[in-house]
């Protein structure tokens, strides 16, 4: 209904597939489930789900460009921090053997 509960992972197969509709059944009363790509790497879950009575609704694929225009969006994954500056290749004279050419 439009706000996250509770997070889990699961491995992508049928045993696992049960794992989680128990859990998500546990974490309180499920209406619908919302699944990217059930043609294609989604389509498994959302069969096993569709077998299991459950209603399995396509949810669109966020735009790719759309999202990198934006910048980073995951407020968990550290974000690269400031190091020393590196040396300019001017610093770095190639070898005089010439076994880069």
């Amino acid at each position: 209904m439009g706000r996250g509960l509770a997070t889990t992972s699961v491995a992508t197969t049928p045993a696992d597939y049960a794992e989680l509709l128990g859990w998500a059944e546990q974490v309180g009363p499920v209406e619908a489930w919302g699944i990217e790509g059930t043609g294609s790497f989604g389509a498994a879950l959302a069969r096993f789900l569709r077998a299991h009575g459950q209603v399995v609704v396509e949810v669109n694929r966020p735009d790719r460009a759309a999202r990198r225009r934006r910048g980073k969006s995951d407020p968990w994954t550290p974000k690269p921090r400031p190091g020393p500056p590196r040396p300019s290749k001017a610093a770095c004279p190639r070898p005089a053997t010439g076994w880069w050419r």
